[in-house]
């Protein structure tokens, strides 16, 4: 038996046909996995609902309150007597960070739209 030889033709379409076909397998593979990953991340437990009387309660109650601005993703709460800001009440409800300064008090998180319609209420 005498075997039979390729041509340069034939053989680049032999080995490039299957390469490609195991490239655009890998990348697909990589797609896959990305968005997965990509996906998991994008799911956010619910927060719990705002109750009145707790908001106001961290804050020192509805009369410690002088002014509630909302900037973005920022609420920029005034109080009239700081000392009664109580900052571990306000944390459980989906704000990330709170920014405690002389005269204001800055709360960062996706909640703060709920949280600034409650307040003005």
């Amino acid at each position: 038996m005498i075997p039979m030889l390729l041509s340069n033709t034939e053989l680049a379409l032999v080995i490039s046909i299957p390469a490609s076909v195991l490239v655009v397998i890998g990348i697909l593979l990589i797609l896959f996995f990305n968005l997965r990953k990509r996906k998991k991340t994008l799911i956010k437990e619910e927060v719990t609902p705002l109750v009145d009387e707790t908001a106001y309660f961290a804050f020192g109650g509805k009369d410690n309150i002088k002014s509630v601005e909302l900037k973005g993703s920022r609420l920029v709460i005034e109080l009239f007597d700081q000392s009664k800001f109580v900052k571990d009440a306000i944390k459980d409800y989906g704000i990330d960070r709170v920014l405690v300064m002389s005269n204001k008090i800055t709360l960062v998180g996706t909640n703060v739209n709920k949280l600034y319609e409650l307040i003005n209420n």
